[in-house]
């Protein structure tokens, strides 16, 4: 829309809610389709504590997702556990039943009914 014209002004409240980078760049595209950049809060503050908040941002979605993938090995791990103890769960039942199982006189396996 900006390039054919119909927008005549972006308007933001912080200047970072445009774009993360390259915020400068982009004023410039829109100056030169006759697009002006509104934004109503100048609190620039300094260059150092945008890149702060940026490396604290990118700190925070690496722990996240370090736990993500942690938890959901975890959870594997337990599925598979009770997997296994289901299994052998069934097995002492098979062997129970095979031995609870009435034995014709002078048979090894169990009468089959």
């Amino acid at each position: 829309r900006v390039h054919k014209g119909m927008v005549p002004e972006v308007v933001v409240m912080h200047r970072d809610r445009v774009a993360r980078f390259a915020i400068d760049l982009l004023e410039f595209v829109l100056r030169q389709q006759g697009c002006e950049l509104l934004v109503h809060r100048r609190d620039e503050g300094s260059g150092s504590r945008e890149l702060a908040e940026t490396q604290m941002e990118g700190r925070a979605t690496s722990v996240a997702s370090h736990h993500g993938k942690r938890a959901a090995q975890e959870r594997r791990k337990c599925k598979r556990r009770k997997r296994q103890e289901e299994e052998k769960a069934r097995a002492l039942e098979g062997q129970e039943d095979v031995q609870a199982a009435p034995r014709k006189k002078g048979s090894r396996l169990p009468a089959q009914g």
